[in-house]
């Protein structure tokens, strides 16, 4: 979850991504594989100039092992004149023990 502060001109557009990372063994490349998500405000309103609770949430839950981690990552494209402040970003999960 992140808040987007979009000032002065909507965005051209706002495009969301999540990937899983699976770490490799010592020298072994990590393997970056598309998760699924439902994404609340919708992209066409996340765009316009206003102060945004932007919620990205997983379609499939899972458990996290200690070799993978989630990465998340937003392409923002917009005019010159507008401001974009990220006022902070939160991730929601479960801890097992």
């Amino acid at each position: 979850m992140e808040s987007p502060e979009v000032l002065v001109a909507d965005l051209t557009s706002i495009t969301a991504t999540i990937k899983k990372i699976t770490c490799g063994a010592d020298t072994a490349v990590a393997v970056a594989t598309a998760v699924t998500f439902t994404q609340a405000p919708t992209a066409a309103n996340a765009k316009v100039t206003d102060q945004h609770k932007l919620v990205l949430t997983l379609d499939t839950p899972a458990w996290i092992d200690n070799d993978e981690y989630y990465l998340v990552a937003l392409s923002c494209v917009a005019p010159a004149t507008t401001q974009l402040d990220f006022l902070g970003a939160v991730a929601n999960f479960t801890l097992r023990a």
